[in-house]
Parts: structure tokens; C-alpha cells; sequence
């Protein structure tokens, strides 16, 4: 906060289009460093809400911030703030925070508390809900979806873009994907009779177009385009509570998991460990840069490998 960030509790942190650093700093808004200093933003600004959650970045260089009550994006020059809420229906334990917002829209949609903000391939926005469907912002017009299209019942946890521009949404009750026209409902055999059922917390495709799932309580699954197959433990995963996943350069998938790192090499799972140059904690995250070389985090210690 001394170097002029609006919080020390940084939740999220991005990159936009025109190179400056954001960070959503949990109560108290957002912060923008553009390479010299820190700028930061809340209501006052032109936020719906302090309590920011997650944020993205648009090709444009906008910047989409979610928070508890709705949305707001920059577009470099002033914020304006969606939700479909009104600024006057009563806040618990406190006033409603929009009542200080000065470029307010309401729109159709479930905006209140998105945790996930996915820009597609065609610029469109999606918004997560926690408790119904997803919302859709193309430039110009809001759009609900829900059950009645062709989703699971309940909120949305994870969105991804597959290479064909295929939308795929993970929640509660099961996967839906979307091809710019309409839903269809994906059920994954090895997760019908697994009770509460597992939910993707990560999605990605390999370089033979495979899907794949991780998913806490479900291990990890490939989708071929027409069949579901379930890896597990007995396939050489350390654990079924998968968490991540990350390519290799050689295409194929490895996954972080509760009890450890493992990666695909086509055939079968092999486990990654501290003889790899991992760290013997747990391992948290997973970034590949540029060349393809895979950056493991964990508590305490970076890795660096690039095999």
C-alpha cells in the first residue's frame, strides 16, 4: 500500500492489451500499475462495488471487473457498471454500495458475484453464476442463458474455448458446450453414479484435439469428440482431486493434483517429483511461457522445467 496499491490482500492479477498490471484488491477495489505508478479505483470511480472478485482483459484493452452486486469495465478513459440489481434494494449488514455509482446500467442477466470472466474468440464476454446459467455480453445486447437452453440447472464454474470455437461450461450438474447457436448437454458416464458429482476445475485441449477435464473428485477425463474416458488412480494418477492442467511441449497433458504432479505421455500417467526438479511441497500452480517451458509454483519455491 505504500507504493500506492489500494490493498495488500491482491486477489487476481492480469495483464490488458496495452501492457499495464491490474490486480483486484478485495475490499477495496481495483489497482492499475502502467509502468511508473499505481492508480487504483473504487466506487468513487465508478465501480458498483469495492468488493471486487476476479477481472479480465478485453483484445480492445478494456478491462472487465467483476464484484459482488455486478460488473464494471474501462475503457481507458471512465468506467461503466452493469448489474441486475437495483441500487436501491437493501444491502445486508450495510447500505447498497451502487448508490454511489455514477454510470449505472441495469441489464438482464445474473451478475451479482461472478467469479469467472471469459472473453471469447469473437470478443463476447461470458459472466459465471454461482447459482443460475451464464451471462453473455456481445458489445451490445445482454443475454441470460440458463437450463431452459440447453445448460445444467445451477451456477457455472469453469469456461473454455476449444480450437473449433466450441464453448464449453462446467457446473453442478454436468457439461454443456456451445457452437455460437445452441447448447448441447454432455453426460460423462464415470460421473453418473459419483454422488456429490465431481466439478471441472480446469479444461484444456491437446495437440490430437482431445478435451480434458480435471476435476476435484473425478480425476481427469478425455473427451475424443463422441466418447468420455476416466483416468484414476489405478491409471497411475497420484490422486482423484484434480486441480489444473497444463500441456507439455510434446502436446500431451499433465495434471496437478492434491498428492502431486503427473503427465500424460499418450499411453500412461507418470508422476513428477522432486528427482524432475519439482518442489517437495505442494505444488499450487502452472504457467507455460513462451518457448513452452512449464513454471511450477508451490510454498517457498519456484520450478522451473523444461523437458
Amino acid at each position: 500500500m505504500q507504493d500506492g496499491l489500494a490493498s495488500d490482500n491482491a486477489r487476481k492479477i492480469i495483464r490488458d492489451s496495452r501492457g499495464s498490471i491490474w490486480v483486484t484488491c478485495y475490499v477495496s477495489g481495483v489497482s492499475r500499475f502502467d509502468g511508473n505508478k499505481w492508480d487504483s479505483f473504487t466506487v468513487k470511480n465508478g465501480l458498483c462495488s469495492n468488493e471486487t472478485i476476479t477481472l479480465a482483459a478485453d483484445k480492445s484493452g478494456g478491462v472487465w471487473v467483476s464484484a459482488y452486486w455486478g460488473v464494471s469495465c474501462f475503457d481507458g478513459q471512465q468506467w461503466s457498471s452493469y448489474s441486475n440489481v437495483s441500487p436501491d434494494e437493501p444491502a445486508i449488514g450495510g447500505p447498497n454500495p451502487m448508490k454511489d455509482c455514477q454510470n449505472l446500467t441495469l441489464v438482464d442477466g445474473e451478475l451479482s458475484a461472478a467469479d469467472m470472466i471469459f472473453i471469447d474468440s469473437h470478443g463476447n464476454v461470458w459472466f459465471s453464476s454461482r447459482g443460475r446459467g451464464v451471462t453473455r455480453y456481445d458489445g451490445k445486447d445482454w443475454r441470460l442463458f440458463t437450463s431452459k437452453d440447453g445448460l445444467g440447472t445451477g451456477g457455472i464454474n469453469t469456461i473454455f474455448e476449444d480450437k473449433d470455437g466450441v464453448i464449453w461450461f462446467d457446473g453442478s450438474t454436468g457439461i454443456s458446450s456451445f457452437d455460437g447457436a445452441k447448447f448441447t448437454f454432455h453426460l460423462i458416464p464415470a460421473y453418473q453414479s459419483v454422488v456429490p458429482r465431481p466439478i471441472a476445475q480446469d479444461i484444456l485441449q491437446d495437440n490430437q484435439g482431445n478435451l480434458w477435464l480435471a476435476a476435484y473428485g473425478g480425476g481427469v477425463v478425455r473427451f475424443n469428440g463422441k466418447d468420455w474416458q476416466a483416468f484414476s488412480v489405478q491409471d497411475g494418477l497420484p490422486s482423484v482431486n484434480a486441480q489444473a492442467l497444463f500441456l507439455t511441449k510434446d502436446g500431451y497433458p499433465g495434471v496437478i493434483t492434491d498428492k502431486g504432479v503427473c503427465r500424460f505421455d499418450g499411453n500412461t500417467w507418470q508422476l513428477m517429483t522432486a528427482a524432475d526438479g519439482l518442489p517437495e511441497s505442494k505444488v499450487r500452480v502452472v504457467v507455460s511461457d513462451g518457448e513452452g517451458n512449464l513454471w511450477f509454483g508451490a510454498k517457498g519455491k519456484v520450478s522451473y522445467y523444461s523437458k
